[in-house]
This record gives C-alpha cells, sequence and structure tokens, in this order.
C-alpha cells in the first residue's frame, strides 16, 4: 500500500507570541499585514496574549472565589505557563506532583468595540470549570493536554472591569485520558495552566477559532497549489455580503499567488469558503531546509476588513510505502527519532513558549529529525519551533496504556481528545503522523474503540497517516495506516486478514537493546561515560563502545524513535534519569554519542584532568522581562585546551550583578557533574543590562567568568486604528512625529521621535517580537541585521496613544 500526502501549513500563528503582557495584550499585527501602505484603516483585532497578572491559590476556597466582590489579596500573583506543584521554596516535585483543587483568577477590560469575545486555553490540567463576573461559563475534561475555547460575548462586560476566575482539579481518575487512578502514567499531570491563554476578539463577522485549513494538494518539486478552507461565521442580524481575499507570501514578504471570492451569509449561519491559489514553483520545506511560506486571509464585509490571520506555511510531500518505508519530497528519508515529554526541570510541565525553540534546537543540533510527542499534544509555540527549525512530529492523543483499562466515558473523551489535537495542529508542516493510542493493552480488544476514532481522524485531516504505539502484536495493530512498533522492528504474521507486510512500519518507542537500556535508563545526571573510549570509568564506558544502531531503515521500517531524550521524574521512573540530555536539556555522554551516529561529527567527551579555567555560556543573551521566560547557563571546567573535565563535581556559584533582573531555579549554586553545572535563571519585571558571574570555590586556581544578559521592557500592545501611518523604508529624514530608518551594510538605524520616550519593537511578518527596547526622546537605535534573520519585519515605536510604524525588508 502507498500512502500519499501532501504539505500542509502550520496552524494560525498571527499572534505576537510571548507569555509577557500587561493585562490584554492587543494585536495590531493583522492589519500591517493587510496592506503596505496606508493610514486612518479600522479593523478588528483578533487575538492577544492573556498570561500576565493571574492569582492563584493552591487550594479550593469554593465557588464563591469565582464572584467579582471575592477578595484575592492574599492569593499569590502568577504568570502563565504556570504549575502549582512548585513553589518559591521548592521548585521542583521532583518525584511527586501536586494533586486537588486550584483557583485562577484575572481581572481585565474589553474594548468597547469589541462585538465577540473568546477565552482560549491552549491547556488545562485537567478538569477545568470557568466563570465570568460570577457567572458559570461551561466546564472541559477531555484531557489535560488539549486546545479549548468558551465564547464569552454575552457575559463580559466591556469597557468595565471583568473577573474571569477558573478551578482547576487534576484528581487521579481513570475516566479522563490519559487515565492515573491506579499505578498512572509515566508522567506526572502537574496540574495548573502550563499553556499559554489567549484571549480572541472579533466583529460579528469572523473566522471561528482553529477552524482554518490550509494545504497543497497535488504539491511537487516544480508546481504547488495553497488550498484553504475558511470557515466564516455570521452572527450579525442581517445576510452580510462576505469577501474573503487568500494571499501566499514567501519568506520576503511578497506576494507569490492569490485568490478572493464572495458570497453573501445569512444570518446566524456558518459559510466555508474553499480556494486555491494558481500554481507557482515552491521552494520546499524539509528538515534540512525549512522553508516557510506565509498565507494571508482578509475577511471583508462590503469592502470593509473584518477580520484576518496570517499563517506560516511549509510547501512539502511525502509518501508511506511497504517496501520503501517513508518518502519526503521525492527523496527516502531515514526517521532518527527520540521520544519527548513536555518537561523542563524545577519548571515542571509549565514550560515558556520561547524555550520550545532552544529545547528543538539542541535536537537538531544532535542530528534528530522527528520527535514523538510522547504521550500527548503539545503547545503552539512547540510546532512552531518545529515548523521554523524543520523537525517532523509524530503527535499523540492523550494516552498511556500498558496494563490500563480506559473506561467508555474515558474513550468517548478521546473521541474529542483527537478532535481537538487535529484541529489545533493540522495546518502545521511539522507534523507527519497522528498517533492515536500508547500500548493498548494487548489482553483487550479495542477495536470498536480505535476505529471511530481512526475515522474521526481522517474525517479531520485526510493528507496524514494515523498510527498506534503498540507493545505486543493486538488485533487493533492494522486498524490505522501505519503499523507503529515498541521495543520492536519487525512485525510478522496476518491480523484480522490483513498481511502486516501490506503496511508501512514505524518504530514508536525503542532503547536498542539490553545495553541501551542500562545506559539510558540508569546513568546518573550527566557523567554516563566519564573517559574518551577507555575503560577505566567502568561498565558506562564499555557501554558506549559496544552499543550498535540498529534502526536504520530497510524495506518496511521508516526508522524509529529513541526513548527517551530527556530526564524526568514519575511513579514508574522514581531517579528520572533516562534521557540523552538532563532534566535541563544539558546533553550527556549518550547525546554525543547519537550526534557522532547521526552527524557523523566526532564527539568531545568528558575526561579526566586538570580544569584551568570555567567556560561560562547562555543559550540566548536577551529574553522579555516578564517573569516567565528562562536563560539556561552552563559553567563547564575545561583544562588548558579546551576538553571538559569529567573529574570536576563541586558547586559552582553563580552571583547577579542586578538581583532584581531575576532569580536562579534552586539557589544561586548547582552542583557539577562530569565537569559541568547548569542552572536556569528566569527573568523578572525589571528590565535592562546585567551580568552573572560563576565561580568555582573549591578550586581558587580557576578563575571566576562572566556572561552579559539583558532583558527587554514588555508594552501592551495597541489597536490598529491607533496606528497613525505605515512609512516607507526610504524616509529616512527626521520629521516630529515620524519614525525614520536608515539601512546599512550591517544593520538599520531608527530614529526615535523628539516627543517623548516610548518603547521600539520589531515583530515579523507572523507578529513574534524579534527586538523590543525601551527607548529615550528623539534617541537612534541600532539593530543588527543578522539578528533578525531573513524575511519582511515592522518597527513600531509606541508611547502614550502615539504609534509609528515602519515596514521594511532583510534580505
Amino acid at each position: 500500500m502507498l500512502f500519499s500526502l501532501t504539505s500542509q501549513t502550520e496552524k494560525g500563528i498571527y499572534m505576537y507570541h510571548s507569555s509577557g503582557r500587561r493585562h490584554i495584550v492587543l494585536l495590531f499585527t493583522s492589519l500591517c499585514l493587510a496592506c503596505s501602505v496606508f493610514s486612518q484603516t479600522t479593523v478588528p483585532k483578533h487575538k492577544a496574549s492573556f498570561n500576565q497578572g493571574w492569582k492563584f491559590i493552591k487550594s479550593d476556597p469554593g465557588t464563591s472565589a469565582a464572584n467579582t466582590s471575592y477578595s484575592d489579596a492574599s492569593w499569590s500573583t502568577v504568570n502563565i505557563p504556570h504549575s502549582p506543584s512548585y513553589d518559591t521554596t521548592n521548585y521542583a516535585g521532583e518525584n511527586k506532583a501536586y494533586v486537588g483543587n486550584c483557583w485562577y483568577r484575572k481581572t481585565f477590560t474589553v474594548p468597547s468595540v469589541a462585538k465577540k469575545v473568546f477565552i482560549e486555553f491552549e491547556a488545562a490540567t485537567q478538569i477545568a470549570d470557568l466563570w465570568l463576573n460570577g457567572t458559570f461559563i461551561g466546564s472541559h475534561c477531555n484531557s489535560g493536554f488539549t486546545s479549548f475555547y468558551f465564547d464569552i460575548t454575552n457575559q463580559v462586560s466591556r469597557g468595565q472591569s471583568n473577573v474571569l476566575a477558573i478551578r482547576l482539579n487534576n484528581a487521579k481518575t481513570d475516566s479522563i485520558p490519559p487515565g492515573w487512578a491506579s499505578a498512572g502514567p509515566d508522567y506526572f499531570l502537574f496540574g495548573g495552566l502550563n499553556r499559554s491563554v489567549w484571549i480572541h476578539f472579533k466583529d460579528s463577522v469572523y473566522i471561528p477559532v482553529y477552524s482554518q485549513q490550509v494545504w497543497t494538494p497535488n504539491a511537487s518539486a516544480s508546481s504547488a497549489q495553497v488550498r484553504v478552507r475558511t470557515p466564516v461565521k455570521n452572527d450579525a442580524g442581517t445576510a452580510k455580503s462576505t469577501a474573503v481575499t487568500i494571499t501566499l507570501l514567501d519568506a520576503a514578504g511578497a506576494t507569490v499567488a492569490s485568490k478572493s471570492d464572495t458570497m453573501s451569509i445569512p444570518p446566524a449561519t456558518l459559510d466555508t469558503f474553499t480556494q486555491t491559489t494558481q500554481a507557482f514553483t515552491p521552494q520546499l520545506w524539509s528538515p534540512s531546509s525549512p522553508y516557510m511560506y506565509s498565507v494571508r486571509t482578509i475577511v471583508s464585509v462590503n469592502g470593509t476588513v473584518v477580520d484576518s490571520t496570517v499563517e506560516p506555511c511549509g510547501v512539502r510531500f511525502f509518501s508511506w510505502s511497504a517496501t520503501n518505508g517513508f518518502s519526503l519530497n521525492g527523496s527516502r528519508l531515514e526517521i532518527k527519532g527520540m521520544c519527548l515529554h513536555q518537561y523542563l526541570g524545577w519548571i515542571e510541565s509549565a514550560v515558556p513558549d520561547q524555550r520550545y525553540y532552544y529545547e528543538i534546537k539542541v535536537l537538531k543540533d544532535m542530528g534528530c529529525n522527528s520527535i514523538r510527542c510522547s504521550h500527548y499534544p503539545r503547545a503552539q509555540a512547540f510546532y512552531d519551533a518545529c515548523d521554523k527549525l524543520g523537525m517532523l512530529l509524530y503527535v499523540e492523543q492523550p494516552s498511556w496504556g500498558y496494563s490500563m483499562n480506559p473506561t467508555t466515558k474515558c474513550w468517548s473523551r478521546m473521541d474529542s481528545c483527537v478532535k481537538e489535537m487535529i484541529l489545533s495542529g493540522r495546518n502545521h508542516p511539522s507534523i507527519y503522523v497522528w498517533g492515536l493510542y500508547n500500548e493498548p493493552n494487548s489482553s483487550s480488544d479495542y477495536s470498536s474503540y480505535i476505529k471511530p476514532i481512526n475515522n474521526i481522524a481522517h474525517s479531520l485531516d485526510s493528507t496524514r497517516p494515523t498510527s498506534i504505539a503498540n507493545n505486543g502484536s493486538t488485533n487493533i495493530m492494522v486498524i490505522p495506516d501505519l503499523i507503529g512498533m515498541n521495543y520492536s522492528t519487525s512485525v510478522s504474521g496476518t491480523i484480522n486478514g490483513i498481511n502486516t507486510t501490506s503496511l508501512p512500519w514505524l518504530c514508536c518507542e525503542s532503547r536498542n537493546s539490553g545495553t541501551f537500556n542500562t545506559v539510558i535508563s540508569r546513568g546518573c545526571a550527566l557523567d554516563l561515560d566519564t573517559t574518551e573510549n577507555t575503560n577505566t570509568a567502568g561498565t558506562a564506558a564499555n557501554e558506549w563502545r559496544e552499543l550498535s544502531y540498529t534502526l536504520a531503515t530497510s524495506g518496511h521500517l521508516a526508522g524509529g524513535h529513541f526513548w527517551e531524550f530527556k530526564d524526568h521524574n514519575s511513579t514508574w521512573n522514581t531517579d528520572g534519569l533516562e534521557g540523552v540530555v538532563d532534566r535541563l536539556d544539558v546533553p550527556k555522554v549518550m547525546y554525543w554519542y547519537f550526534r557522532q551516529k547521526w552527524t557523523g561529527l566526532a564527539p568531545d567527551y568528558p575526561r579526566p584532568g586538570t580544569a584551568t579555567k570555567i567556560d561560562f555560556q547562555s543559550d540566548t543573551n536577551s529574553l522579555p522581562a516578564d517573569s516567565v521566560n528562562v536563560f539556561l547557563i552552563t559553567a563547564t571546567m575545561r583544562d588548558a585546551a579546551g576538553h571538559q573535565i569529567s573529574s570536576d563535581s563541586g558547586q559552582v556559584q553563580f552571583t547577579l550583578s542586578d538581583p532584581t533582573k531575576g532569580i536562579i531555579f534552586g539557589g544561586n549554586s548547582a552542583k557539577a557533574y562530569g565537569g559541568k553545572a547548569a542552572a536556569y535563571l528566569r527573568t523578572s519585571k525589571s528590565a535592562g543590562a546585567f551580568t552573572v558571574t560563576a565561580t568555582y570555590p573549591s578550586k581558587s586556581s580557576i578563575s571566576s567568568a562572566t556572561i552579559n544578559l539583558t532583558t527587554s521592557a514588555v508594552s501592551p500592545e495597541v489597536y490598529i486604528d491607533q496606528v497613525s501611518a505605515i512609512k516607507s523604508p526610504a524616509r529616512i529624514s527626521i520629521q516630529p512625529g515620524k519614525l525614520a530608518m536608515n539601512s546599512g551594510a550591517m544593520g538599520f538605524t531608527f530614529r526615535c521621535p523628539a516627543s517623548s520616550a516610548g518603547i521600539l519593537k520589531i515583530i515579523d511578518i507572523r507578529g513574534r517580537a524579534v527586538f523590543s527596547s525601551a527607548v529615550l526622546n528623539n534617541a537612534s537605535v541600532y539593530v543588527k541585521k543578522i539578528s533578525l534573520g531573513a524575511g519582511t519585519f515592522y518597527a513600531i515605536w509606541s508611547n502614550a496613544g502615539q504609534h509609528l510604524v515602519v515596514r521594511f525588508s532583510n534580505i
């Protein structure tokens, strides 16, 4: 059987992708992308971060906490994403997670012009009850790992203060996927709002949340078309003549193709526009070259723009074959994969959106080209990072399986989970397989449950195959499109009349051999092998040399995913040591083994010796000052030749020049393993430059080392109709009330107005901030071209209701 699939486009990530905002942050990107030069045009706003300034309590004060008159003054102030399992004295739950009720409350205002208002949660673990101004809105209890939203249009007070309250409960139950009333899965359900929250503002004619689908049928290396299915809802009292225009933009923002259609939508009706652009010669998306287009959609009523989206688009085509495995863009590709949980050490499952980019980059540098999202869907920012960096994704619905038997109610909720998983992810080019279940109980017959789930997946997305991660032969193995195998690289025989050799195979999870199992599951925190190919470090050194790699693509088998990329704790794994990197994403020796096998790069293993210096680094030098994002700082003990010295295992002390700029999780010191100490430094709300110094007190002969870091101020966004004009990049003269720009060989200089101090922000074409800085009146700001990357950008100067924009390209 040949299962052919065509390329997909990322879901509508047209918002400003940041967790840091004060109250409601209003997006202005949509109109900027609608036309290059305009002024005094009004466009409804769409999606804004809702992450900052929540009140939180780790208990259940009762439903009176939903009332506007309730005082939450004694509650903690937190920012989203957040985990109730950590606090300021014990950041890491480690071998446990808080189980029970917790509450979040947020006070906010809504503009009077907003006709429709929606609140979206990328995840809430796991029983979520929502109230607005004391009125019960609804519940979500399909799982703690899928996206959902509520329409709060009729309950919200415009132009006045509103109180949103949400009660969460992550009680152990087998009736909600993944189910964990008995032994529990091999991961904790940490609870809380551990992914971003968004607020949507819409006109009465609008594109519903997670409804648009974009794909490229019949794509090839020489020709492609973009097809867009756009549902438009008319909640007005009369019929509306509605136009939908889709435009495909290349990475520089130039128009590649477009299509426009008009229809009259009756009142209280949802109609769908299905449009296909003219053919064009594409630049293809792949792990080695993740070229991204953008699809801009404009919805107009009688010539007035009422809604818009800008969605990244990756053009690629692939096929699965029972004889030739997996092919991408016409060439066979070996899956070199890792399984990965949503977990970040002391931060637990509350991973900041920007952190995903750096984690995926560690995997890419290792040579990994596929991630199995074990065992649940992920945040939009995670998918976005994989789109941008070129990482294939096997996305799995919330499940665990093994010896567990889901209840009938749990199975019905899995139907809903699959819908939520696919609707929120189907436009990401990185996703190439939908996982329906993990390790079903081989003694049970789940056919009557799996078949409907498989049908739901195909009805929502016919362009990707489905799979189940089987641990042992079961009668449901042949229901999906691919045979997925855990801890096996082959299967034989006939199941339910279907020959297993007639389907493609994919190894979803493997430790490869007993040796691999020992190394990964029982290794210490960092120094699995403290020598370079010698036998002096015990069994770990021998295991390194004896380990063989047997998942290379051959015949049916498309490759596989190893268990597991990162250390994490669970009730099944109390020491947490089963990854090729530690819980902070710091590589162990096994990481370098895989990198050598997958990339051919020679590893430089930690080795015995005498350290003479500290190599002190951060994986990024600038982040928003939002009390959410984290720097990963690492201090490596090296000798004069630059080798990591494994024998150094003392405490490394970290000192901030300005302690108001952030906190280091777990205190200001970290133990070195194999010659390396690492920590997460969380930003505060205080913006500015500061230094961090690392010292190694146990060896006075090793001098301290310093790194320079910066956090940038975070300010609310603005309504488009407040932006006075888009100025041409050619304008470089200084005029009152104008934002001027000059392009040099190495960077751009922006001259801000003389009227007052303000904030200069640069966003890319997808609405994500790439630069932000406070500036003085009449000041010049220089931004290096290399720091922006290629593409089209918008520089926005804002202060006290004045907002000036210049559009420019960096090619």
